[in-house]
């Protein structure tokens, strides 16, 4: 399913940080801390080789138990993008995930801190705390379950939930008996519990397509009949049938560009619990590829969203409805951006071309506000004319 939640996040314009999360992971006499980073391609600097775009990063990790210290080092990682629109779209977001084994201990303190190589600025520098941990079970760890189904464990943010199903991740050193309820965040309302006893590896599967839009609690308790422990992982949920009628309207308004009349009109009269199949069958009907489970058209078409809410928007209106947005959406990436800001003689304007379309756009801020303005042509023009 794809991240709806990101994508109604968008509407409101906003920076996107840098997310370093971690988790610890017991093995016999040891533990894996696993460090998820994740940060937008507008934090560093790319450098155009042949074809592509390459940045590189620094990531400096320090384990410590109280004043002991289990590990100190640097990890190196190159992202190579396709093209410059790619190296500032805050809608794409680059992520690494980094494994590091140490002595096994009850708690750790983290510092994790990121340079980017080619001018040495800081992009983050966290202090994580993992622990205080009594039993040697895992962190509740959340992950891809299709991935994990194929053999993989790769963690996903906790603020990308929407329907379907959640994957968590939970590894026991020896034999316990456990205990899990989820709940809405900051209440006592149980709304999905399960016990059983575990030892290893254990990933629970969790359907949230009956939760509301919100933020939930996953709480886990351990027990091995003389000591107990807790394990807690909170997140946010997206559900499109529990969302108001404005909201649902203007998650519509993003289709604006490819949809016909009567598609608007039967996603805007959907009763509540037709929602979702509707928004489902408006997707199917352009799937390029209908026996596979993506629909590379829907994923590419909500990306050209998040980027334009990400870079066109000016005061309270999302860039999705402004004038290069629209172009940006129905177009993709300009091949190449020719740039006026500061003229003495005009207003500041761009340039936009599609050298394999054979079009131009050119806008214009006659306010000066960062109100781009299409002025020739709507179609674009041939560029040999």
């Amino acid at each position: 399913m794809t991240n709806l939640f990101l994508i109604f996040l968008s509407f409101l314009p906003g920076l996107v940080e840098p997310s370093i999360r971690a988790y610890w992971v017991p093995q016999d006499s040891t533990a894996t801390i696993l460090v998820d980073v994740k940060l937008p391609p507008s934090d560093l600097i790319f450098k155009k080789k042949n074809d592509t775009y390459s940045a590189s990063i620094d990531i400096e990790l320090t384990v410590k138990s109280g004043r002991e210290r289990l590990y100190n080092g640097i990890r190196h990682f190159r992202f190579n993008l396709k093209n410059y629109m790619a190296t500032h779209a805050d809608s794409l977001i680059l992520s690494r995930t980094i494994k590091l084994s140490v002595p096994l201990k009850k708690s750790y303190t983290l510092r994790v801190k990121g340079r980017d190589v080619e001018n040495r600025d800081i992009l983050f520098n966290s202090k994580l705390k993992l622990g205080n941990f009594v039993l040697p079970v895992s962190d509740l760890i959340p992950i891809d379950i299709k991935k994990y189904r194929q053999g993989v464990k790769e963690i996903v943010s906790v603020e990308d939930v929407s329907a379907g199903t959640l994957g968590v991740w939970v590894r026991a050193g020896r034999r316990f008996s456990a205990a899990f309820e989820l709940r809405p965040a900051r209440t006592d309302s149980v709304v999905w519990r399960e016990a059983f006893e575990m030892e290893g590896d254990t990933v629970l599967e969790i359907c949230i397509d009956s939760l509301s839009t919100g933020k939930y609690e996953l709480v886990g308790t351990f027990n091995d009949g003389a000591t107990s422990d807790r394990r807690v992982l909170s997140f946010n949920v997206f559900n499109i049938m529990r969302l108001s009628s404005k909201d649902f309207n203007d998650l519509i308004g993003i289709l604006t560009y490819i949809a016909e009349p009567w598609e608007i009109d039967s996603l805007e009269n959907a009763p509540d619990s037709l929602r979702q199949k509707e928004w489902d069958e408006f997707w199917k009907r352009r799937d390029p590829t209908p026996g596979t489970p993506e629909n590379e058209f829907m994923e590419e078409y909500l990306e050209r969203v998040k980027y334009a809410n990400a870079h066109f928007s000016y005061g309270s209106i999302p860039g999705y409805k402004t004038d290069r947005g629209m172009i940006y959406i129905k177009y993709g990436p300009p091949d190449d951006i020719e740039q006026h800001p500061f003229e003495l003689d005009s207003p500041p304007y761009e340039i936009w071309r599609y050298y394999s379309q054979n079009l131009v756009f050119i806008f214009v801020d006659k306010s000066g506000v960062g109100d781009y303005e299409l002025v020739y042509p709507y179609g674009g023009y041939p560029l040999n004319e």
